[in-house]
């Protein structure tokens, strides 16, 4: 078995106990390729058995007030797999086009020129999107999945909730934004 670096984080420890956990807070994770426990602590969470995915381990995910953040835990080699973001605009792909490098495939055509951070460290990698790359604004639902040869993770796949950012309280991710009811 392959011991992955989030388990000499003391404090993550924690987080492969659960199978799947919900965003605690907001996030503000610098996108450099490492998972600290200031970073990602309070991040959801999704676990995959280990038949499930070959070289893939967990999703963190969160958001970060203009940004949907998520770092991939796999073995560590690079990933050799795709993101893919169904939204507003359809399917978008977050590809690899050379070794460290990534793009979002397609954006929305008014999206910033740095509508995608990414970083890759050892067994680690890690995104920001805009919402407005991905065409989404609050209340609009998002699907998240990472796609290789062999799998899809998770299956079915993550559904998220674009969340506003209401002075003083945590997200949640099923929230309406302006209700703060589950989003339909």
């Amino acid at each position: 078995m392959v011991t992955h670096p989030i388990t000499s984080l003391v404090g993550l420890i924690w987080l492969a106990q659960l199978p799947f956990k919900q965003p605690q807070a907001w996030l503000h994770p610098a996108i450099d390729g490492r998972v600290t426990r200031t970073e990602w602590a309070l991040a959801g969470s999704v676990f995959a058995p280990d038949q499930a995915r070959p070289g893939l381990h967990a999703i963190l995910y969160g958001y970060s007030g203009d940004r949907l953040c998520f770092a991939l835990l796999h073995d560590p080699a690079p990933l050799q797999a795709s993101i893919i973001l169904s939204g507003p605009l359809g399917v978008q792909r977050v590809e690899r086009i050379e070794s460290g490098s990534f793009a979002l495939v397609p954006t929305a055509p008014d999206s910033r020129q740095d509508a995608l951070q990414a970083a890759e460290g050892r067994g680690v990698t890690e995104f920001a999107v805009t919402w407005q790359a991905l065409g989404a604004h609050p209340g609009d639902r998002l699907r998240l999945f990472v796609q290789s040869a062999v799998t899809s993770f998770p299956s079915p796949a993550l559904e998220l909730c674009v969340p506003r950012a209401p002075a003083g309280e945590r997200p949640t991710e099923n929230q309406d934004p302006e209700t703060h009811r589950p989003c339909p």
